[in-house]
């Protein structure tokens, strides 16, 4: 958690893992698509275990089972503990809230469901995004696996309530763990011109793929435990995917293990079938730029490496991604969602609408500023929906909550992104993993604040929302205007047009420039003679 003290920063080199770009060193090709596969598969998995809740939890009818005549004397009011439903007559339970009860006075538990779910979240990610920084990338992305595999598998074969809750707590921390672990190992390998858009690119895949198997499983006319084991039967796609990955090669050289670091840039420029005189020429450069920085540690006057501005911008964007993660689940838990049939129908190409959207502007603007106009739209959009529901305009409110929930999707991705951009390798994954923990304490709070709904002032949780949203945008203006891969490409783009412009002002005045050239020659000549 170096990212908490700054002193302890003051010594560390943290520039020479950010000197060089992976085309320079080993291309771009398969080594990366896999690790993009790697992390499409996680964050399709991060969300189908979150959308888990809502496929077994269906609603169903309900009524307090009739109590037996009585032997004598008794209340007047006899307290409902047993239920009858409507899918009785059925082979097997439609829906978990019937095999437990979760009705009436214990409809709480499904509160408690959601909230340990949260929890295991929001402990895994803090302590995977420390460790990654101090044993690699590699080891936490195994354990993770593991972790996730063996309590899914729990899961989906336990019919008792507190083990089921049990293994949600590890299965959520894992495949949190997970997903955090296989964006930064992608980030880290992913040659400048292609982030942030190929780790977009992969949430959005992740997250449209979660849709369609969710749709496709709802369909599924069988018991909840069935479906349950189908829908989680994904997971064991990260044990093959996760054969493909290798440690970063840039957090080998924070550690300053270049021997590791030189096989895995070596390995991997075999693998993109990139030259290798062109990776021996950037191992070089490496070895150079190393030595240097450890001639002239420690590097806290540069903005970037100062400890003191990335603790400050970790609180910001712990502030934003909490913000963003409330005001989903807000959203979530509105009762006009579960009410709509149409509503899973239209939310799939609203998705890829938002994503295209997205697309286009990380190729025009900075990220800090996409981040800024998707904090205010979604601020707006929550402002509108505190508006419906305390006037009674719920009739807008399914579409309104329609565009958020694909709104927040992309936002929440694009987070994760700027996060990877704005802090160096060495604390990146305890950067990532605690303001990741922050989001979910986010989800924590929402779930909290469901005693709005219960009381029918669903306008105050929507209005609470909007006002940590424009609340983190304001904030943003202390964060870097671009990083520093966007600034290299604005120099890179405004080169050409100076150099031009530079010459067509010499073409239309070539007299007067050569005049003006010798005027200040005779000018410095005259200096010297006095």
């Amino acid at each position: 958690m170096d990212i908490l003290a700054p002193q302890r920063l003051l010594f560390k080199d943290l520039g020479t893992s950010e000197s060089f770009d992976c085309y320079d060193a080993f291309g771009h090709g398969p080594f990366q698509r896999r690790l993009l596969l790697l992390c499409t598969i996680a964050l399709f998995l991060f969300n189908v275990h979150n959308f888990a809740f809502r496929l077994i939890l269906k609603d169903v009818e309900y009524w307090c089972k009739r109590p037996e005549e009585p032997n004598g004397t008794t209340p007047e009011r006899i307290p409902c503990e047993e239920w009858e439903y409507g899918d009785d007559a059925e082979p097997a339970r439609m829906s978990a809230i019937c095999e437990w009860n979760l009705v009436c006075q214990r409809d709480a538990l499904i509160a408690v469901m959601v909230a340990v779910n949260c929890f295991g979240s929001c402990l895994f990610s803090a302590v995977a995004g420390s460790l990654a920084d101090i044993v690699g990338r590699m080891p936490v992305l195994l354990v993770g696996v593991a972790v996730l595999v063996i309590s899914t598998v729990i899961g989906c074969i336990s019919r008792s309530f507190h083990t089921f809750v049990a293994a949600k707590f590890f299965s959520s921390g894992g495949v949190s763990a997970v997903m955090i672990t296989a964006i930064t190992s992608l980030f880290e390998v992913t040659t400048h011109s292609n982030r942030p858009l190929q780790i977009i690119f992969a949430g959005m895949l992740g997250v449209l793929f979660s849709d369609t198997w969710d749709a496709t499983v709802a369909m599924v006319r069988v018991g909840w435990m069935l479906r349950h084991a189908t829908f989680m039967f994904p997971t064991v796609l990260m044990v093959p995917a996760s054969c493909v990955a290798s440690e970063s090669a840039r957090w080998l050289i924070a550690r300053g293990r270049l021997r590791d670091a030189e096989a895995t840039i070596m390995n991997a420029a075999a693998v993109n079938h990139f030259p290798m005189h062109c990776t021996t020429s950037t191992i070089d450069k490496l070895k150079a730029e190393l030595f240097r920085n450890e001639m002239r540690l420690p590097s806290i006057d540069q903005e970037m490496f100062n400890g003191y501005s990335m603790r400050r911008r970790a609180l910001i964007l712990s502030l934003s991604y909490f913000s963003i993660t409330f005001a989903a689940f807000v959203s979530a838990f509105s009762i006009v969602r579960r009410k709509k049939s149409w509503f899973d129908h239209f939310s799939f190409p609203m998705n890829i609408v938002c994503y295209v959207v997205m697309d286009r502007l990380i190729t025009r603007f900075s990220m800090v500023t996409v981040l800024n106009i998707w904090f205010m739209t979604l601020g707006v959009l929550q402002c509108l929906l505190s508006l419906a529901f305390g006037t009674g305009g719920v009739a807008v409110c399914p579409v309104l909550v329609m565009v958020t929930t694909a709104l927040f999707y992309t936002g929440y991705i694009l987070c994760l992104v700027y996060i990877q951009e704005v802090f160096p390798t060495a604390v990146r994954g305890s950067a990532v993993g605690c303001i990741f923990a922050c989001a979910r304490l986010g989800g924590l709070s929402a779930i909290a604040g469901r005693a709005f709904q219960r009381a029918s002032r669903s306008d105050l949780g929507h209005a609470a929302a909007a006002i940590l949203l424009l609340a983190s945008m304001f904030t943003h203006e202390v964060l870097p205007r671009a990083t520093k891969v966007e600034s290299a490409k604005m120099e890179c783009l405004s080169a050409p047009a100076t150099r031009k412009r530079a010459m067509n002002f010499a073409k239309r005045t070539p007299d007067s420039s050569i005049y003006n050239m010798r005027r200040g020659r005779s000018s410095a000549e005259s200096l010297f003679d006095h």
